[in-house]
């Protein structure tokens, strides 16, 4: 035990000793080390940073101003004005026929025929189907009286506008049948079938009933057409 602190002693003196050297420079030798800072220090820079300056930017000259080009001037020829067309001589008319045809004198001579659009708006063309014309009927007994209308004019023939009915002569329908409109659109050149049932009078004789077709708000029919009939025991 008493070895050991002897050791220990000595271990304590050496480290004190140790810590209070002293260091002494030689001459001619290298400079101590420095001194070791605290952390409550601030380091002082040996050497002063020594900053160059960049060269100085040499300035870019203007761009020079080109001057506008001058613009070309082109002399366009001459233009001749064409020669004068000749003046077309007519054809003199010399007679107009009832249907629209013209018949002018051709320049060489003989006669030049123009057609000219003549359709009248309301025109119609009618064929009796049944009864045939004078056929023979017993007294009061029905019949059927059967046409095929053609429109031949230029308009259409509208149901809610075209209507036929009763004209004149015998009333041989009931007198209750009363106008009836056209059951379809009827267009040019088109037709329709109308069917009318009558009854033949109970006096002997020929009978004749006159019908028409109207456009609504006309006073006259355009259209007429009839039956006839022989009434005979």
């Amino acid at each position: 035990m008493k070895n050991d602190r002897l050791v220990f002693l000595g271990m304590v003196v050496l480290l004190v000793a140790m810590a209070c050297v002293i260091t002494i420079p030689l001459p001619g030798g290298s400079a101590p080390p420095p001194a070791m800072l605290t952390p409550f220090e601030t380091p002082t820079l040996a050497l002063t940073p020594t900053f160059t300056s960049l060269p100085s930017r040499t300035p870019v000259p203007s761009p020079t101003r080109r001057e506008a080009a001058t613009e070309s001037v082109y002399a366009f020829p001459t233009i001749t004005p064409l020669p004068p067309i000749p003046t077309m001589t007519l054809p003199v008319v010399e007679e107009t026929s009832a249907l629209g045809t013209l018949t002018p004198t051709k320049p060489g001579g003989g006669p030049v025929k123009i057609y000219t659009p003549t359709r009248v708006p309301l025109k119609c063309k009618v064929e009796l189907v049944k009864p045939e014309v004078g056929e023979v009927i017993l007294p009061g007994k029905d019949f059927k009286a059967v046409w095929r209308i053609y429109n031949e004019g230029g308009k259409i023939w509208i149901t809610n506008e075209f209507y036929f009915d009763f004209v004149s002569g015998a009333q041989l329908s009931n007198p209750g049948y009363g106008p009836k409109y056209l059951p379809y659109t009827i267009y040019p050149r088109d037709r329709f079938r109308l069917e009318v049932r009558m009854t033949a009078p109970r006096t002997p004789g020929v009978y004749t009933a006159n019908w028409g077709m109207w456009q609504a708000g006309r006073e006259e029919p355009f259209c007429t057409f009839s039956v006839t009939i022989t009434v005979k025991k």
